[in-house]
């Protein structure tokens, strides 16, 4: 038997995540022109393990002058050269932050990461040639966490090819070599000529990729439930009530920060799981705000301990992140953003964070196992889909039969719909929407020229006999900035025999991130954890204050949860 073929160098993946396009190289670059090094870390996925026998070897073909490395920007399709000095993780592979911050870049050196590249030379200009043409891959089973995907071991001894062809494969890391003389190699394309195309990307069995098809295992029992974070820009600076990176106010701390500080004080931190958001993430849909809300989730899933952000996170759309107007904030102003163009930056955004484009309806769907042991399915609902028509429609909320239908295929609700046995199997079930499906301000004022006060969906009422119908156990959503909650039993219609209504919890937060004068009640900013348990749900509601000592529980609330495994 002949023995292994060894990886000789490698290829690191990264996006521009948190930062504008081409300036994390730019930012590596700089601190290694001045300190001599800088300290990369591996942002990794959710099967990726650390290979610790292949990195081994690397660190020993980096002994004396080191490495030569490839950083592959996946967004902009662009090869860069550094050289490698040596790898770092820790023996029990767990996270853990740069051991030298300060040759670290200021947005993530506070990020934990399973291992830590250091670099002695990043260089900024894109390589003349493409490495990736002349470089085969190499199988390294130990890289995941289980063992290596099929469509991963089909390629070992392929050459690399384009990045585009890379992209598919949803990887962070390649381990590579150059082929020996007289080794006939195959190329990518020829590879996928064969008709192996679909099996180079885990996309996994659905038809969107954006409804998870497997149930992420987790140690913790928690979820972080957020909403109307709201970060604004420019003249409406004010509207967010923290203050933002690199800001020099009077606030001390900016939003993720003073959210970790209040889980922290309540010793729930590390616990946190995943993070939801029930919409109106931004003031006026801007690609600087979504900008904004990308580094506020990357350092808060950091703060958690945790990585694979992709995974942990499920959100929303609301009425201010899809812009009908140019001043989306004005109800009474008229429409002049098309369709397409209001969905642009929301879904830059969602592509930029999940690393795929999101569905046409801008739904999507998440699975947990938490804490190993209860299973708990998500989908995240667009309320805001209806089109606007200058003094008719003004953001008001619509979800439309097309997208429950397909939330309901692609979350796999649809096939494994409840009959109204109520010992019936399954897992705890939730939705998430902006919109409210109840009314949640005491009184509305009527106004000329028809209902621009609306909160609720337009089809709130199939809305919830959808949720009967599939057995949901609680709704999550935002909007008005008013916390809310009330228990529901009801059939999906009068006509349903008793025996097949349903229970569920409609619950509303509030507003994590808005300044107090949008806060209608004066009710503080607030988060919110789910704690989940084989006959509940626990959400303890957690006040949020700009620079102030006083972080109290605002409310705790108990779902029992009915019908599960």
């Amino acid at each position: 038997m002949s023995p292994p073929v060894l990886p000789e160098t490698l290829v690191l993946r990264f996006r521009d995540l948190a930062t504008d396009p081409g300036e994390t190289i730019e930012r590596h670059h700089d601190i290694c022109a001045r300190e001599g090094r800088v300290w990369w870390g591996w942002w990794h996925k959710a099967r990726e393990h650390v290979p610790v026998a292949a990195f081994a070897h690397i660190n020993e073909r980096a002994k004396g002058d080191g490495l030569e490395v490839y950083l592959l920007n996946a967004h902009e399709r662009r090869v860069h050269r550094a050289r490698l000095i040596k790898i770092h993780w820790k023996d029990d592979l767990e996270p853990f932050t740069s051991p030298f911050p300060w040759f670290t870049p200021g947005y993530y050196r506070g990020r934990r990461c399973k291992a830590w590249f250091e670099l002695s030379k990043v260089e900024a200009d894109e390589m003349s040639f493409d490495p990736l043409n002349e470089l085969v891959q190499v199988s390294v089973p130990a890289f995941f966490r289980s063992e290596e995907p099929p469509e991963f071991a089909r390629l070992d001894g392929v050459r690399l090819g384009s990045s585009e062809l890379l992209d598919e494969q949803n990887r962070t890391i390649w381990f590579v070599r150059r082929p020996r003389t007289g080794e006939t190699v195959r190329s990518m394309e020829e590879f996928i000529g064969t008709g192996n195309r679909r099996r180079t990307s885990p996309v996994g069995a659905h038809e969107d990729a954006g409804f998870s098809r497997d149930y992420f295992l987790t140690r913790g029992r928690r979820l972080l439930w957020l909403s109307d974070l709201h970060f604004a820009k420019g003249e409406h600076r004010h509207v967010h009530g923290f203050a933002y990176q690199g800001e020099d106010t009077a606030y001390q701390f900016n939003l993720h920060q003073e959210i970790e500080r209040v889980l922290e004080d309540h010793k729930v931190l590390l616990d946190v799981e995943g993070v939801l958001i029930s919409g109106d993430i931004t003031w006026k849909g801007d690609p600087e705000e979504y900008r904004e809300a990308r580094t506020f989730i990357r350092e808060l899933i950091a703060k958690t301990g945790k990585t694979d952000q992709a995974a942990r996170v499920a959100l929303c759309p609301g009425n201010h992140d899809i812009r009908f107007s140019a001043e989306p904030w004005r109800k009474g102003r008229p429409i002049d953003v098309a369709t397409d163009t209001a969905r642009a930056a929301y879904s830059s955004f969602y592509q930029t964070l999940f690393e795929l484009e999101p569905n046409r309806h801008l739904s999507m769907g998440r699975r947990f196992l938490l804490g190993g042991a209860v299973p708990v399915e998500i989908v995240c609902l667009n309320s805001s889909v209806l089109q606007q028509e200058q003094g008719v429609f003004q953001g008001h909320g619509f979800i439309g039969e097309d997208q429950l239908r397909h939330a309901a295929r692609e979350a796999g609700w649809e096939q494994a719909r409840d009959t109204g046995d109520p010992d019936l199997p399954r897992a705890v079930r939730i939705v998430v929407v902006h919109h409210h499906l109840l009314p949640v301000i005491h009184q509305l004022l009527p106004e000329r020229g028809g209902g621009h006060s609306y909160s609720t969906p337009l089809d709130a009422e199939r809305l919830a006999s959808w949720i009967v119908e599939h057995r949901v156990d609680l709704v999550l959503h935002g909007h008005m900035h008013e916390p809310f909650c009330v228990e529901i039993n009801r059939g999906t219609t009068i006509e349903s025999p008793r025996e097949h209504w349903h229970t569920f919890t409609v619950c509303g937060l509030g507003s994590t991130g808005v300044s107090r004068e949008f806060r209608l009640s004066g009710t503080p900013n607030l988060a919110a954890t789910l704690e989940f348990n084989s006959k509940s749900v626990r959400i303890e509601m957690y006040e949020i204050v700009a620079s102030g000592p006083v972080r109290r529980k605002h409310a705790e609330l108990v779902v029992p949860i009915r019908r599960r495994v």
